[in-house]
């Protein structure tokens, strides 16, 4: 591997000019170099990038030993998995882990596609205080060069349609060995990454076979990046790709039939295509963990198929659910959010240790009463997701029973079925008594999954942290899987996410009032202390518009969206996966909990 002349390429930080009113001066250990880059035209590999890491240590990092330790570990880590799995996807270029292709291979009912070119970018970050940073890429390609890559990279079949769309995508990867809690603050040693994206407008059209430019040629060669960081010692990694989208052409009559066809043959063979790709590799890392805590044993590849198949799954999360549960007056009921797991999303309460004794170390009453996990497709409709539930309970929970009351816990997404269940439920049984505990539910409704256009930068934060989550118990598949969902979402919302527009969850509430007396809410405020030092718009312009996030609540979900109706809690300060690790709210869901089981 060979690094470029760096002239070409910019990097700085917004408070790097004269008179910009900077508070601290730029650090001595980076003062001497500037804001140096190495970038590579070469794919990316997680071994080359320690590597290169390890050549420009002394020079980036002189007098950093121990805050660009953290730097060092993550990588190593990144390349021993790299080298366990023949490719890390999300780190490693596409064609060291997706069997030696550059181009993903959009299957028939796709729209989406994307190329990632053999172009990346590395730069060492050293910040007494935070700041805006830019970083202009340097120009691969010509302008005539780019536009013959990006038509030989496009799927083949693709080229006689009269509409495919090409943006270009930045990720973004910051590995922090140090840490600020505040500008000015000491650093305090740190080992974590983060990965971040940036897009730009769609920069060339393609209308059977022929290119036309959008924008600026020089602006699609060269891209800018603009991220707002903390103060801190860190390595930013950058890569382009590029993203393809194609509009469906409209079905005539006959197309309409050989469609109906096709779909009938999928359903046949059991393909689902309204499904989340990773729902069952989450099932899959998920189950040994419950079996081995409630000394069972795992359900095997058939049972696991037809949970594919169905998009649910309802299963004992207790001791106390496995046993003779007809005389037990009252059960729990986990209802976890999107893109996630019931193991994923109660684990504050769980014990590290499936083997450990109590299971539910947070939650003591979980191990006297019988608690179920509902496992569910977050990307089916809410409506479906309520269906399989009903179908669920009926099966191996409530049955023929004429009384009992069921307690509904819910976070985020869940918290709407949840609450939309609740009329359901109740129409189906009524002698029971059907309440829900939600935190962080957008009962109003979020714009959060189209805040930046085509782009719901929100999911691909989500995705970032559940790809985190199974870097150590995963495989290369589920996250590969991850990766390609995250650069998916360029096009349409699945269908259970669409449903939590604001404008949806009104549409279904007018026939579903509010459930007063049936519901208790929590929301929070993120990072309030810190929004208050803030002018308004430039916060929302930070956390909106640079994170994709929700400025006005947990991060996800607006406060007034979450913290609804009449027993309603505040949680702040904590973000939207924080909830059942807040003391106050552990509490507060305890006290409840413990009210509803006296009867």
């Amino acid at each position: 591997m060979s690094a470029s002349d760096p002239a070409g390429v910019e990097i700085g930080f917004e408070d790097d000019g004269p008179g910009s009113g900077r508070s601290a001066p730029l650090d001595p250990a980076l003062a001497a170099v500037g804001h140096p880059v190495d970038t590579v035209h070469e794919p990316l590999s997680a071994a080359g990038l320690l590597q290169r890491f390890r050549l420009h240590r002394p020079e980036w990092f002189a007098g950093l030993q121990a805050e660009s330790d953290g730097i060092e570990t993550l990588l190593a880590r990144d390349a021993d998995l790299s080298a366990r799995w023949q490719g890390l996807p999300g780190l490693d270029h596409r064609s060291h882990w997706d069997r030696g292709t550059e181009t993903s291979q959009p299957r028939r009912c796709e729209c989406h596609a994307e190329w990632q070119p053999p172009l990346w970018a590395m730069a060492p970050v050293v910040r007494r205080q935070g700041g805006t940073m830019k970083l202009r890429l340097p120009p691969a390609l010509t302008a005539a060069a780019l536009q013959q890559a990006v038509l030989e990279h496009c799927p083949k079949a693709w080229l006689r349609h009269d509409d495919v769309r090409v943006r270009v995508e930045i990720e973004t990867r910051l590995y922090w060995g140090a840490r600020s809690p505040a500008d000015g603050l000491p650093w305090m040693p740190a080992a974590e990454h983060r990965d971040s994206v940036g897009l730009t407008a769609e920069i060339i059209e393609i209308e059977r076979g022929t290119p036309r430019w959008l924008i600026d040629e020089r602006d699609a060669v060269s891209p800018t990046i603009t991220r707002s960081l903390r103060a801190g010692v860190g390595l930013m990694v950058a890569m382009p790709v590029l993203l393809y989208s194609r509009r469906p052409r409209p079905l005539g009559r006959w197309r309409k039939l050989v469609q109906r066809a096709l779909d009938w043959f999928d359903r046949l063979r059991g393909v689902r295509q309204d499904c989340d790709p990773t729902f069952i590799d989450r099932l899959k890392s998920d189950e040994p963990y419950w079996a081995a805590g409630l000394g069972q044993k795992a359900p095997g590849w058939l049972a696991m198929r037809q949970v594919s198949l169905a998009g649910a799954r309802l299963a004992p999360a207790s001791t106390a659910a496995l046993g003779n549960t007809e005389s037990a007056p009252v059960h729990v009921l986990l209802l976890h959010g999107g893109l996630t797991s019931a193991l994923a999303g109660f684990e504050a309460w769980l014990a590290p240790d499936p083997k450990q004794r109590p299971l539910w170390t947070g939650m003591p009453l979980f191990e006297q009463l019988p608690v179920w996990r509902f496992e569910h497709d977050t990307f089916l409709e809410v409506g479906r997701n309520i269906d399989d539930l009903i179908e669920a309970l009926q099966a191996q929970v409530i049955g023929r029973r004429r009384e009992g009351r069921l307690v509904l816990l819910a976070h985020s997404r869940g918290g709407v079925v949840a609450r939309f269940a609740l009329p359901e439920l109740k129409d189906r049984w009524p002698g029971w008594d059907f309440q829900a505990l939600t935190a962080g539910s957008p009962h109003l409704g979020t714009d959060v999954f189209e805040r930046l256009g085509q782009r719901w930068v929100g999911l691909a934060g989500a995705v970032g942290l559940l790809s985190g989550a199974l870097r150590e118990v995963g495989s290369r598949s589920a996250l590969a899987k991850l990766k390609n969902l995250e650069r998916g979402m360029a096009g349409d919302i699945p269908p259970g996410f669409r449903d939590l527009l604001p404008a949806n969850v009104l549409e279904r509430a007018e026939r579903y009032p509010w459930p007063e007396g049936q519901i208790v809410t929590w929301g929070s405020q993120w990072r309030a202390e810190v929004a208050a030092d803030w002018r308004p718009e430039m916060w929302h312009r930070l956390i909106e518009g640079f994170a994709g996030f929700e400025a006005d609540g947990d991060g996800m979900i607006p406060l007034d969206s979450a913290k609804h109706g009449g027993q309603a809690h505040d949680a702040s300060p904590v973000f939207h996966t924080e909830y059942f690790a807040h003391p106050d709210t552990a509490a507060q869901i305890r006290a409840q909990l413990e009210r509803l089981a006296r009867r």
